[in-house]
């Protein structure tokens, strides 16, 4: 698994149904603002995290999470004449505290360590340019029907503003033996600035309530759930009922985020829908009617004459046009009027570049191949001219793109390795170990974090090693056994090749062996000749 920072492209399928697909980041331009080369990454440090719950902010270098610590009770108090307090320390039992935490992986150092209020934890989200942080909570059983947001700063830990007690039992409810239900959700919209909370103790009664972060103010409320807000932060899609008609299926109304009021209502009804950019919607209809794209300001609509109903929409590759794929063929629509552009015989997952947009594609059915096919399985083709730019071998489940386009990331299951090829080519540059298959790149690309467990390893430029405190202290030179024992022939655990960093913790009296530990923590004994210290033999205990 893989943890990354994603955008969405839109499936259609056979009912025109929506679909949500998370794939890698694409640059809108701009370039790649990291001055580092992954392919010179290594291993900088490790720290642990004893943490029940982790959230990575959106750039990647930070990690809040919530800790149960135990803490003494606090020392007897002494009055103004100098006497002890009635109450005595001693007596009392130490008791569990929750703690809201923030790490930097650039070191693993905590940066900030909170104290929470006595009520139940429901969730923790960084806004979208992580400068604040948002903790619901209820209160304990049986009134834990009260909600409450906190909001966070999110370099100090300071709380920022606080609502207060949200009242669930108050929401509307429907008449009937049904239990009644308890269901509060959060989030940030995209600016930041407000969170929107659904709430509701029956489902056929909900809540639509709009926060403002800086003061925690209730801007307005609505007998509704919640919908899509768009990327300013100005309006927000809800689903609604038609007026004259019973159907499974609703219609979109569009709201002023700021007021509450109306702006427009869609005149179709829909199965599923999603935001293009700031005004235009794209709405699937049901019954196989051909989807549109609704204008909310306007209230205009254009229809989409799809040629096939299976396939796959692309709304941020161009600016102000809609990308279709159908397997074969990509269609370019404008926006705003519907209108057919062009066809290009291409299909893939797009890729911006500052000068191009390449299509990659590789072959569903690459396992089954034969080895000589498979080293042309992989294809990059020019958007604009349809032409193959390159053609290489492929054998990984996933891509990860740069922000610039230019390189991209992908794992390999049989090496457990991440590696990074050059996109411009199509030739691999280098590869980096892998402790599992979960690990995530920050958005920049320059730093690389590997967690097992409660342990974190950083793989980074060799410039940077200084941030950290537990560094790797051995490099080896050449394939390693890994051994049980200092003793040669003795059962190895398994071979380390060259250019892998351990951890020594020991070594023999004539120092022949090294005592050495994985980033996982697993001990095992090296022959000193097959690798190259990095720190002085000295510092190294002795066994003997």
């Amino acid at each position: 698994m893989m943890l990354t920072f994603q955008k969405s492209c839109i499936i259609g399928i056979a009912s025109l149904f929506l679909m949500v697909l998370t794939l890698p980041v694409m640059a809108q331009g701009g370039g790649n603002s990291s001055p580092y080369d992954p392919t010179d990454f290594r291993p900088l440090g490790r720290f642990t995290i004893n943490a029940n719950e982790l959230v990575y902010s959106p750039d990647g270098y930070h990690i809040i999470g919530l800790q149960e610590v135990l803490q003494e009770p606090a020392a007897e108090d002494e009055t103004a004449e100098g006497t002890s307090d009635e109450t005595d320390s001693t007596d009392q039992e130490p008791v569990y505290v929750r703690m809201l935490t923030m790490w930097d992986i650039r070191g693993g150092k905590t940066l900030w360590s909170v104290q929470l209020p006595d009520r139940d934890w429901e969730r923790i989200e960084f806004s979208p340019d992580g400068t604040t942080i948002m903790v619901q909570t209820t209160l304990p059983y049986p009134n834990e029907e009260e909600v409450r947001l906190t909001f966070y700063d999110a370099a100090t830990g300071e709380i920022i503003s606080q609502t207060g007690n949200i009242d669930i039992i108050n929401a509307p409810i429907i008449p009937g033996d049904l239990p009644q239900g308890l269901y509060a959700e959060s989030h940030y919209t995209a600016d930041g600035e407000h969170v929107v909370i659904s709430y509701y103790r029956r489902t056929e009664a909900p809540q639509c309530g709009i926060w403002e972060v800086a003061l925690a103010n209730l801007l307005w409320e609505k007998d509704t759930l919640c919908g899509s807000v768009n990327a300013d932060g100005l309006y927000m899609l809800v689903p609604e009922p038609h007026a004259n008609t019973y159907s499974a299926y609703r219609q979109l109304a569009a709201y002023d985020m700021l007021t509450g009021e109306l702006v427009s209502v869609s005149e179709d009804e829909v199965a599923e829908y999603s935001w293009l950019d700031t005004t235009h919607v794209l709405i699937h209809r049901p019954y196989g009617d051909p989807p549109i794209v609704w204008d909310i300001l306007s209230n205009t609509r254009a229809v989409l004459e799809l040629p096939s109903p299976m396939g796959m929409f692309w709304p941020d590759v161009l600016q102000g046009q809609l990308l279709y794929d159908n397997g074969s063929t990509m269609f370019v629509w404008e926006m705003r009027t519907g209108k057919l552009l062009r066809e290009v015989n291409i299909t893939g997952q797009p890729v911006i570049q500052p000068d191009r947009v390449l299509f990659l594609q590789t072959d569903d059915n690459w396992y089954e191949l034969e080895p000589e096919d498979r080293n042309e399985a992989f294809v990059a083709t020019d958007f604009e001219t349809a032409e193959v730019v390159w053609k290489a071998r492929w054998q990984h489940d996933y891509l990860e793109v740069s922000p610039d386009g230019l390189i991209a990331a992908a794992f390999d299951g049989v090496l457990r390795t991440v590696d990074i090829f050059d996109l411009t080519t199509g030739k691999q540059l280098g590869s980096i170990p892998t402790l599992s298959d979960y690990y995530y790149l920050t958005p920049e690309w320059d730093w690389l974090v590997q967690p097992s467990y409660d342990v974190f390893v950083v793989w980074g430029p060799p410039s940077q090693v200084g941030l950290f405190e537990d560094v790797p202290s051995i490099k080896t030179v050449a394939d390693t056994e890994l051994r049980y024992e200092p003793i040669a022939g003795y059962s190895s655990a398994r071979t380390l090749p060259a250019g892998q960093y351990l951890w020594a913790v020991g070594r023999t009296g004539n120092s022949a062996w090294i005592h050495v530990e994985d980033a996982r923590g697993s001990r095992y004994w090296v022959e000193a000749d097959t690798i190259e210290l990095l720190v002085p033999i000295e510092e190294i205990p002795s066994d003997e």
